[in-house]
């Protein structure tokens, strides 16, 4: 996002881009989206469904977007924004939607920790099976 506003800079002084800002920004767009859909590839299983829905969502609304080279550079370089835009957008949805679901996995995990530690202090067999385990 930084980088696009600095870009928009550039421009505002300077319309040219001889050394390619907006095709790099571009490259960098189309590597996220890839990025994302590889996330999603990999840990569907254990996304929310809003999340996967999300993901779904913004690489279907910008793939076609980031590809498309056939306009003028000014029109290409109005879809490089209107993906960093829409990038934003999902990064916002995206950051709440996890961060529900890491504090969900984190009490989950806490809770567990804490039965275990009750469990090895007061089952006699159940401490002699993690203390062969440990020194294994």
């Amino acid at each position: 996002m930084q980088a696009g506003q600095l870009h928009a800079q550039y421009l505002g002084v300077r319309s040219s881009d001889s050394y390619g800002r907006a095709r790099g920004l571009r490259d960098h767009c189309n590597g996220v989206i890839s990025e994302l859909q590889t996330f999603r590839d990999n840990y569907q299983g254990m996304l929310p469904t809003e999340a996967v829905t999300a993901i779904n969502g913004i690489v279907n609304s910008t793939g076609a977007l980031i590809q498309d080279t056939s306009g003028t550079k000014d029109s290409q370089q109005e879809q490089v924004w209107a993906v960093l835009v829409l990038l934003a957008a999902f990064e916002t949805e995206m950051s709440f939607m996890l961060s529900n679901t890491q504090e969900y996995i984190r009490t989950l995990s806490e809770r567990a920790f804490s039965h275990l530690q009750r469990m090895i202090v007061v089952d006699l067999s159940f401490r002699e099976k993690w203390q062969k385990a440990y020194e294994q």
